[in-house]
């Protein structure tokens, strides 16, 4: 009766119009690199200043997931990720893109959030509570083989070249040492500067190896070279082809995204390359 009464609430005309309006304003605000959904909600959380806290915090969801999808507009666009969580998005959809198919990669990349969001937010009505204790039961052990599985899936990225994902994966976990120790307080490699005691920022280190990377191979490119496709407007979204192929991968990183998602630290980073896994295994 709680969820039947729950959904019924957020059924009401008031609370789906705040959502579409938080995903709209989501969207547009989450396309600027390096906002980030965390951003996003912080600048538009005044729009909510006047609302009850039912439609209140249906529009903060809808600005967090409409901020998780603006990130990818331009990480397909232009191979800039909005926020770390959009920096797999680069590795097809920007090739998608040059290729005149951003429409259909933004529509998948839509798509795919619109499936994943659902069966994470289905699965954690049904099974966050067993499944939170489990959760909560984590140990050190745990822990590190998450953290490890991570390096696993990150080696695959890279096609048959494992030897350089392994020393690109090396490389980041040098930089994640930078700054204050989380456990003993200790300071690690800032040389005597206040700025890196909290490190080096996920988003300004992508952005600096995508973003930067694409305008300087931009600005070496002649401009002879650069083409201008003309793509018709049914072009802009995917063939049924393309579609078919993409349902499989959707439901397999919704339902991936949701179990490795259920366990904090670690997780939550290897949980944005689980998409992968299968493919490792096979």
């Amino acid at each position: 009766m709680d969820a039947l009464s729950a959904l019924l609430t957020t059924l009401q005309p008031v609370n789906i119009f705040a959502c579409l309006i938080g995903a709209l304003v989501g969207t547009l605000v989450g396309v600027l690199p390096g906002v980030g959904p965390t951003g996003t909600m912080a600048l538009l959380l005044p729009l909510t200043f006047t609302m009850g806290p039912t439609a209140g915090m249906i529009m903060l969801a809808g600005i967090w997931y409409g901020a998780q999808y603006g990130g990818s507009t331009t990480s397909i666009l232009v191979n800039v990720p909005g926020e770390s969580a959009s920096v797999v998005t680069t590795l097809d959809g920007y090739q998608m893109a040059r290729k005149g198919r951003a429409g259909a990669a933004l529509a998948a990349a839509a798509i795919g959030s619109f499936v994943a969001g659902t069966i994470s937010i289905m699965a954690l009505q049904l099974f966050a509570p067993p499944l939170a204790e489990v959760a909560v039961a984590f140990g050190s052990a745990e822990y590190f083989s998450i953290a490890l599985l991570g390096l696993i899936i990150l080696s695959n990225l890279s096609g048959k070249s494992y030897l350089k994902s392994l020393i690109m994966a090396l490389l980041g976990v040098m930089l994640s040492t930078v700054g204050m120790d989380p456990v003993a307080g200790v300071e690690r490699f800032t040389f005597n500067t206040v700025d890196l005691l909290s490190g080096f920022g996920f988003v300004p280190v992508v952005m600096g190896l995508f973003g930067v990377a694409e305008i300087l191979s931009s600005m070496d490119e002649p401009e002879q070279n650069k083409e201008v496709m003309n793509v018709r407007f049914r072009e802009l979204y995917p063939t049924k082809e393309e579609l078919r192929r993409a349902l499989p991968p959707m439901f397999r990183g919704g339902i991936l995204g949701f179990l490795v998602g259920l366990v904090p630290g670690p997780a939550a980073g290897a949980r944005r390359y689980a998409g992968s896994f299968p493919i490792l295994c096979g």
